[in-house]
């Protein structure tokens, strides 16, 4: 066999690769294709050779296409409470794509809430809706990397407070933050007053001050107002 082979080698892989004998298996999409052959169809590629006896095994052919593997790429955002969804759509990318053909990324993350949330996406193939110029079929890709970013919303609110204080002395807790993380720094619109651990105290005058306090989350900051109202202790009756 191998001596055949060696001989007739080039005219056999010549006449398999012949299109016109029907014998390869074809395709374009990503699939399976199967094609089964008759000892006939294989006997036509072999050259005659009084040297040689040839015997024939019969099988298919069986050829699998898998689908390109596309990466897929969103931006993260933050930002103070607003009321509005977050969203961030530039900086989205797709690759992958073979052949010049093209899909449309569309990204369709969003938050509103306190909180974060993946960055989403779709992706839209040719046929499907939504499309218009996309050239690519989803059959013959499959995303295979996800780099997605996060939407993420902070929030707090202000409490207003009244203290009893013969000197004008007061302590209140910092407002409750709702992120995914501790605070990066917090500032007071009035120096008369400083954050010491979890906690605001310091001295003012006895009456009402209103005060503005600024918390910094990863570089966004939001400020809500407070009023702290101070009343002077009554003397003790004799």
């Amino acid at each position: 066999y191998e001596k055949y082979k060696n001989a007739h080698l080039s005219e056999i892989v010549s006449c398999l690769s012949d299109a016109s004998k029907g014998l390869c298996v074809e395709g374009i999409d990503a699939n399976t294709y199967e094609k089964q052959l008759t000892q006939a169809d294989l006997r036509s590629c072999l050259p005659e050779d009084d040297n040689y006896k040839v015997s024939v095994n019969v099988s298919g052919i069986t050829l699998t296409i898998t689908p390109a593997p596309l990466t897929v790429t969103t931006s993260s955002a933050i930002k103070a409470y607003d009321g509005t969804p977050l969203t961030k759509t530039d900086g989205a990318e797709i690759t992958g794509f073979v052949n010049r053909e093209t899909a449309t990324l569309v990204v369709i993350g969003s938050q509103t809430k306190f909180g974060s949330s993946v960055n989403g996406y779709k992706i839209i193939f040719k046929g499907e809706s939504g499309a218009s110029s996309e050239t690519a079929k989803r059959m013959n890709y499959e995303v295979t990397t996800e780099t997605l970013g996060e939407l993420e919303i902070f929030d707090f609110v202000c409490k207003d407070y009244s203290f009893l204080s013969e000197d004008g002395s007061v302590e209140f807790p910092l407002p409750i933050v709702y992120a995914d993380a501790s605070v990066d720094e917090w500032n007071l619109s009035d120096d008369r007053l400083t954050v010491v651990g979890d906690k605001i105290s310091g001295q003012l005058p006895f009456g009402s001050t209103d005060v503005e306090i600024t918390a910094t989350y990863k570089s966004v900051s939001k400020s809500c107002p407070c009023t702290i109202v101070v009343l002077g202790k009554r003397p003790a009756c004799e």
